[in-house]
């Protein structure tokens, strides 16, 4: 078509063949595409050629089935791919042109604690109370230091507008406090590795006897509970909610506090006495609050997951039922392509991602209790392959 632009083809990396399909990925965009044969070799051809007419020629020439239909091909995967976006050009920036303030020395912080994160001191400071008392009990259980501080995380506003800095200097904006506090925990596991995370999962972790169970599910479908319950159980906690993800897959220990919506808190409460006690906090439309852990109750060393459950409290379940099914390899990699998860693809190389989503056995997971639900993982531990 006269004045078409397919150059951002060029950004695309070339079909992947997985046990079940074919997938095209848009790292730029963290966009994975499923493809069938004919598809596959159109998405390379663009590739290759980022035109329309060069693409049908290639797509012919590798399919020659459908040299005759090989323009009407192209057209239609051209018009999908353009209409999901596929075509648009990788963003550079989402800053304005003229960055808000950073800190202006006026600040008053609410909360200013040093804690070491991958072996270096950083300074956290929030300004506003109510964000900073959040922030203080999520990370109680990180290492406090008396360190002068390699790198400074602040929080400023809401007067002015919120802005989360680096060094006095402006960094990101939030619309608002629950913006800010998921800004600040994510630069908080952006600087536990001195390397770029592979994968930071919405997503919780937790091993014991040598074995990782990595459970993921909509927010509200009770990851937190499951994951209380098995730490009182004898598993110990390598990341609740979000787990972040080296080159190997293996999810480094990080030492949030658990967070408990007000719907959990009279269950688990005989388990984790010190919540009735606990700062109540409203994140957003929900009640949450914070329990630490004691340290033998948490990992020390990145693991591995060796099973994948995506869970859902099921109310409408009797208490003692619980359903499992195994997903396939492209079921549990959409498992994580959602906004609350980002795979880097374009670092991912060696595509240990695809690797760990494709291999690691995964199943859908729905109960009626916490009870019924630590059998279904019992269950599902017996479909491991024997090492």
């Amino acid at each position: 078509m006269p004045g078409e632009d397919l150059s951002a083809c060029r950004h695309w990396r070339k079909s992947l063949p997985l046990a079940d399909g074919i997938i095209g990925l848009y790292p730029a965009l963290n966009a994975v595409v499923g493809l069938n044969p004919a598809a596959a070799a159109i998405w390379d051809a663009l590739i290759d050629t980022a035109d329309r007419e060069r693409a049908a020629r290639a797509y012919a020439d590798a399919v020659p089935a459908r040299r005759e239909q090989a323009a009407d091909d192209v057209a239609l995967c051209i018009d999908l791919w353009q209409r999901q976006g596929l075509t648009a050009q990788p963003s550079r920036s989402d800053r304005a042109d003229t960055a808000p303030n950073g800190v202006t020395g006026r600040e008053t912080w609410a909360l200013s604690r040093t804690v070491r994160l991958a072996g270096r001191p950083v300074g956290i400071c929030v300004e506003d109370r109510q964000l900073a008392a959040a922030i203080a009990d999520l990370t109680v259980d990180f290492p406090v230091t008396n360190a002068t501080p390699d790198v400074r995380l602040q929080a400023v506003g809401p007067e002015g507008g919120w802005r989360i800095c680096l060094d006095g200097a402006f960094h990101r904006p939030a619309q608002d406090m629950v913006e800010a506090r998921g800004i600040i925990v994510a630069e908080i596991i952006r600087l536990m590795s001195d390397t770029a995370w592979t994968a930071v999962l919405h997503a919780s972790v937790l091993t014991r006897n040598g074995l990782t169970l990595l459970l993921t599910g909509r927010s509200g479908s009770g990851k937190s509970t499951l994951s209380a319950e098995l730490v009182s159980r004898g598993w110990q906690l390598v990341a609740e909610d979000c787990g972040a993800f080296d080159n190997d897959m293996k999810a480094t220990p990080m030492p949030f506090a658990f967070s408990f919506k007000s719907g959990a808190w009279s269950l688990l409460q005989p388990a984790f006495p010190g919540l009735a006690s606990a700062r109540t906090h409203r994140i957003g439309l929900r009640d949450v609050r914070y329990h630490s852990l004691p340290a033998q109750a948490r990992a020390t060393a990145p693991v591995r997951p060796d099973v994948i459950l995506d869970i859902r409290f099921r109310p409408d379940l009797p208490p003692q039922d619980h359903a499992t099914r195994r997903l396939s390899p492209i079921e549990t990699m959409q498992l994580f392509f959602n906004d609350e998860s980002y795979i880097d693809f374009a670092a991912d190389t060696g595509d240990s991602f695809l690797s760990f989503a494709t291999t690691t056995p995964a199943f859908a997971l729905h109960y009626g209790s916490s009870g019924a639900a630590h059998a279904a993982v019992t269950d599902c531990l017996r479909h491991l392959p024997a090492e």
